[in-house]
């Protein structure tokens, strides 16, 4: 199977998502929160960087995605089986 262009494409949505959301968060920090404008860019930043640090924490083992793979086939319902 390919996934190149299937995965470029989610690729171009998420950063489509993102770059539409953020300039809404900057205007978010400095109008509602009365921020000022370097303290709003290091909350997006610290964002930014603590969702990055995250993504290897919510990956499954090698181990567990063996278990719920061969688990989850059987019910059909793949969110079941997660710890």
């Amino acid at each position: 199977m390919r996934f190149g262009p299937r995965y470029a494409a989610a690729l171009a949505v998420d950063a489509i998502g993102a770059g539409l959301l953020r300039p809404f968060l900057v205007v978010y920090g400095l109008s509602v929160l009365n921020l000022p404008t370097a303290a709003t860019g290091l909350a997006l930043s610290a964002g930014l960087l603590a969702g990055l640090l995250a993504v290897p924490l919510t990956l499954p083992d090698q181990e567990d995605e063996v278990t719920r793979t061969s688990s989850t086939r059987s019910r059909g319902m793949p969110w079941v089986s997660w710890r």
